[in-house]
């Protein structure tokens, strides 16, 4: 019972984990595109390698069970949940992007 306790734990855990991982690198590659020569391959490169990580984290919660998953995923939303209020939704300028 106590260990099943501790492993509920740790993959919500992993869920906030993943989450601020997943978020700070979509974060970072925003920041960046202005100033990169391909930010088309940048973005696409970086949603693949995000979206690999994710799904595979998660792939190996829902092997373990329904339970490990929901509380993975509950972290992760958490997590940006937490980012956005942290970061702010919609305040980024676009002004210094030359079309």
């Amino acid at each position: 019972m106590m260990m099943n306790l501790v492993l509920l734990g740790l993959s919500f855990g992993i869920g906030i984990g993943l989450g601020w991982a997943y978020f700070l690198t979509l974060w970072k590659t925003l920041q960046l595109l202005s100033s990169t020569r391909q930010p088309a391959l940048m973005m696409w490169g970086s949603l693949t390698l995000r979206l690999i990580a994710a799904l595979t984290v998660f792939y190996a919660m829902m092997v373990n069970g329904w339970k490990y998953f929901l509380l993975s995923f509950l972290g992760f939303l958490i997590m940006r949940t937490l980012l956005i209020r942290r970061w702010g939704l919609g305040t980024a300028s676009f002004a210094h992007i030359r079309h």
